[in-house]
């Protein structure tokens, strides 16, 4: 019997009924000694002891959330190993949307299924139903880890390998789990859903066009021509075959990585798990190389660090997988991102024209308007 990887409504809910027993962190002012010494004795960051003080620095981030960076104290009788600087991520305003639960979702069980995620540690993970709010209680690893420089610095080899290294590991401990669809469900990728997209991306292009004018190339015209006449056909097929599909994070661009401030290879962290879905592991790279690279420097990493992942997934147990496979998945994927220059554009994110260049670059030299004609 094939595996339905189509969303669990009652799951879901039932998910959000039982997390909305915790209380949900709403402002600074709540994070209190006490509150902090509960969360900690129940995931077991403190064994025995309790918090005195808690001391928070907030700053408001971009799609209305906050951190704030926590500074904690502890009584004298507190082991050493007590985390001494905490991470707290909220939502500034209410949120009745799929983000918040899913990310909830991601730590406080597909994390906990894991042997050895590439996550921080989690010590809290709550979203109400009822207010529209969650919050995470994350270990602060700045000290040990960094982000990577802005754009629109590209990575060094080094730093693009070891992000690849830890994605190709996650991808493999999920690869073909029958986990996916059962305890693990999502919707993204149902036919109904990607038809309504292309349709509604189609509406939202003709928009999009007549803003540009003669600013819009008539090659890109035609290149999304051909996706609106095809799409989703191909990646229907492609999905419909329910083999070769992973657990992927979906907003794999390379900010998303905290990696170690040494050279020693390997302790990546990935961040920002609102948007996880199961699909062909490929989609994570296309949309960290093909949507954030000029072709330039694009080419000159591409290839090695397709095989270096395609090499890490067969060390990690993936058979059955050849690279043309992967070939294949990887431009398969990069024309699924045809909708995000539109709507980036429609929703005032700075980096819709970029975006929309180089998906129409990568279009054309990865030759993925034959794919649309097979």
């Amino acid at each position: 019997m094939q595996r339905q990887y189509g969303q669990s409504e009652s799951q879901s809910l039932d998910f959000r009924r039982k997390k909305e027993m915790k209380k949900v962190i709403t402002s600074t002012e709540q994070i209190t000694p006490e509150w902090l010494t509960q969360r900690l004795h129940e995931k077991g960051g403190l064994s025995h002891g309790r918090v005195t003080k808690v001391e928070a620095t907030s700053f408001p981030m971009r799609y209305a959330s906050v951190i704030s960076f926590l500074n904690v104290n502890y009584s004298d009788d507190a082991p050493e190993s007590a985390p001494r600087r905490l991470f707290l991520k909220r939502s500034l305003h209410e949120c009745f949307d799929d983000w918040a639960i899913k990310e909830v979702f991601f730590y406080n069980v597909i994390a906990d299924m894991m042997i050895d995620p590439p996550v921080v540690g989690c010590y809290d993970a709550v979203y109400s139903q009822e207010i529209g709010h969650y919050h995470l209680l994350l270990e602060d690893v700045s000290e040990t880890h960094h982000v990577l420089e802005s754009e629109p610095l590209p990575p060094t080899r080094l730093q693009c390998e070891q992000i690849i290294d830890c994605v190709a590991k996650f991808h493999a401990e999920w690869w073909d789990d029958s986990r996916l669809g059962k305890e693990i469900v999502g919707h993204f990728y149902e036919e109904a859903y990607l038809t309504g997209l292309v349709d509604n991306t189609a509406k939202k292009f003709a928009e999009f066009a007549d803003f540009l004018g003669d600013r819009l190339s008539s090659a890109i015209r035609k290149s999304y021509e051909k996706i609106f006449a095809a799409w989703p056909s191909p990646f229907v097929r492609r999905l419909s075959q329910r083999k070769h599909l992973t657990l992927i994070h979906r907003d794999s661009h390379v900010w998303n990585y905290l990696l170690p401030r040494t050279s020693i290879p390997g302790g990546v962290y990935m961040i920002d798990w609102a948007d996880w879905e199961i699909c062909a592991g490929a989609r994570d790279l296309a949309y960290m190389i093909a949507l954030y690279w000029y072709p330039q420097f694009r080419q000159t990493q591409e290839k090695h660090l397709l095989l270096r992942y395609h090499s890490a997934l067969l060390a990690h147990g993936v058979d059955d997988y050849d690279i043309n496979d992967l070939w294949y998945d990887y431009r398969l994927s990069v024309i699924q991102l045809f909708y995000l220059p539109v709507w980036r554009w429609a929703n005032n994110q700075p980096s819709w024209w970029h975006d929309l260049q180089r998906f129409a670059l990568a279009f054309e030299d990865l030759g993925c308007a034959e794919l649309l004609e097979s």
